[in-house]
């Protein structure tokens, strides 16, 4: 879906004409939103902020390739990264997590965030055996991808 159809699917769901979402007009046209709504233009980043801001949602989820995550699995994936290991107890529970994310979440998940799910599970492997076979088979299997990608997101860990 492109930014305008997410644009107008959202501006149409909360029942705001175009004119109404325009108001004054003093920082969006109405000839303007139907442009970028259809297609036919791009919004600049200011009028992209301004647009989010008048939608109320942030302006990162009105570009086309983002999907947002289920919460559930968000809090999950929380609970794994940030909580600390002292001893078997936690490493169950982390195991017990993941089990649910792999249960759950993980085939409705992006495939960067399936990769996240299999390096969290081979960390935690690796950390509780002391065998790096578990990292290293996880690197040898996404070597190709992890150097050819351009960048990473920080965040995809958050």
């Amino acid at each position: 879906m492109s930014i305008g159809q997410k644009i107008k699917e959202i501006r149409v769901g909360k029942g705001i004409s175009r004119l109404d979402f325009c108001g004054d007009e003093q920082e969006l046209t109405v000839r303007q939103l139907a442009r970028i709504e259809s297609g036919a233009s791009q919004p600049s980043l200011p009028k992209l902020d301004y647009i989010a801001r008048r939608l109320g949602v942030p302006a990162y989820s009105l570009m086309p390739d983002f999907t947002a995550l289920p919460s559930g699995y968000l809090e999950l994936k929380y609970q794994i990264l940030r909580e600390p290991i002292y001893g078997k107890e936690e490493y169950d529970k982390k195991e017990a997590c993941l089990g649910e994310i792999y249960e759950t979440y993980f085939d409705k998940l992006p495939k960067e965030e399936q990769l996240v799910c299999e390096v969290l599970q081979a960390s935690l492997d690796t950390s509780r055996t002391r065998r790096s076979e578990y990292a290293e088979l996880i690197l040898e299997e996404n070597m190709h991808e992890i150097t050819e990608k351009e960048a990473y997101s920080v965040t995809i860990f958050y």
